[in-house]
């Protein structure tokens, strides 16, 4: 009885699971003419994310797709990506929040493609770093071999 119980209370807090067409842009700067997409059908549940969709075609349908991601708490912009025409970030969009059976998924349009949905970053970096967007110490431009702390 307990076990029963057990098991309705689990399903309860399931939600049920569907499927999306997930349109992956494909595109080898170094071998193809023009983007073309891929087509995939892959499964999802209410907290998937496209990042997580993108994953389980790369793990279990086609390992040769490019994506660039890193923390997937929505904090680094590395996934970022046009999804369905809109800029957002991979790791942070949920496809039942879609409210689409299709999900288009194309690289930033403002950045160079290496490969897919893989972009460059230099131009990026390379602003970082001219602008230096972080606080820098008087003391630190020269060479020290002491720690600064950073509390009192």
């Amino acid at each position: 009885m307990a076990q029963e119980m057990a098991q309705e209370g689990e399903s309860a807090y399931q939600s049920p699971p569907g499927t999306v067409l997930l349109r992956i842009s494909r595109y080898n700067p170094e071998h193809d003419e023009a983007p073309g997409f891929a087509e995939f059908t892959v499964p999802y549940e209410k907290w998937t994310t496209v990042l997580d969709a993108i994953l389980e075609v790369k793990k279990h349908l086609d390992h040769s797709v490019a994506v660039r991601y890193s923390c997937r708490q929505a904090t680094c912009g590395s996934c970022g990506m046009m999804i369905n025409g809109r800029p957002r970030l991979a790791c942070f969009t949920k496809i039942s929040e879609l409210d689409s059976e299709t999900i288009t998924v194309e690289p930033m349009s403002n950045f160079p493609v290496i490969r897919d949905l893989a972009v460059k970053f230099d131009r990026l970096f390379d602003a970082h770093r001219s602008i230096k967007p972080y606080l820098v110490r008087e003391d630190t431009e020269t060479e020290s071999s002491t720690s600064s702390l950073q509390t009192a």
